[in-house]
């Protein structure tokens, strides 16, 4: 008989991929966006009473533009997310599994990796608050239509974040991201009807939408023929 030890198999690797579901993803959009609107709305109403009003909108719409999906989680039972800016962030570090969008085929034109964070976190995501500020100081109140658009668009980008990067569907990303992007110049709009300057500072973000937009078309066709759905 042989001497020799069976060698142990190597450990399993997880990289198994959820489900696809985007139904319940999208039809959750407006539910989400409802319960973003309700905070706002009840902070906005109640914070001036324990902190200064200025205090209170900064810190409100600060937590949405960067927190959206905190909605999704309570809703879903899911632990509270604490990554800033964890929907909207076209990231790969922040990709769960980089093997898979490693191995995609890229246009030439892909901005560098250091440039999505320094859009998304020091461009988009300020720039948006400060329109959404501009809101609540040019009129007598908050204009709660565009506001909702906003929370919309956001809501949007978190299900688009999760079809893309968690369920790897490429092509389902591209209708996803292109319904987000037309929320984006539907709140964009909405703002410049109450305010030019607030209208204005959506730009970046519209912007960048745009390169993240044609940047998930041009990864499906590169990759439509192979593994990518």
């Amino acid at each position: 008989p042989s001497n020799t030890v069976p060698l142990a198999p190597p450990p399993p690797v997880d990289n198994a991929i959820p489900p696809f579901r985007l139904a319940p993803l999208v039809a959750g959009v407006p539910f989400y966006a409802a319960l973003n609107v309700a905070l706002l709305r009840t902070v906005l109403t109640l914070g001036p009473r324990v902190a200064p009003a200025a205090v209170v909108r900064w810190s409100a719409f600060i937590f949405v533009a960067f927190f959206t999906s905190w909605a999704s989680s309570v809703a879903d039972g899911a632990e509270m997310l604490l990554a800033a800016a964890r929907g909207q962030v076209l990231m790969p570090n922040m990709v769960p599994n980089m093997a898979w969008f490693d191995a995609l085929r890229m246009p030439s034109w892909t901005p560098p990796g250091i440039v999505f964070p320094i859009a998304w976190l020091l461009v988009s995501k300020p720039t948006q608050v400060a329109a959404c500020l501009r809101l609540t100081s040019c009129c007598s109140g908050v204009a709660w239509g565009p506001i909702s658009l906003w929370a919309v668009h956001l809501c949007l980008g978190d299900a688009w974040n999760s079809v893309f990067f968690t369920q790897q569907r490429v092509g389902w990303g591209v209708a996803v991201i292109s319904v987000f992007y037309g929320a984006l110049l539907s709140t964009a709009y909405a703002f410049s009807r109450v305010d030019r300057v607030a209208g204005l500072l959506m730009l970046p973000t519209c912007c960048w939408v745009t390169v993240a937009a044609s940047l998930n078309w041009s990864i499906w066709l590169l990759n439509r023929k192979g593994a990518a759905k």
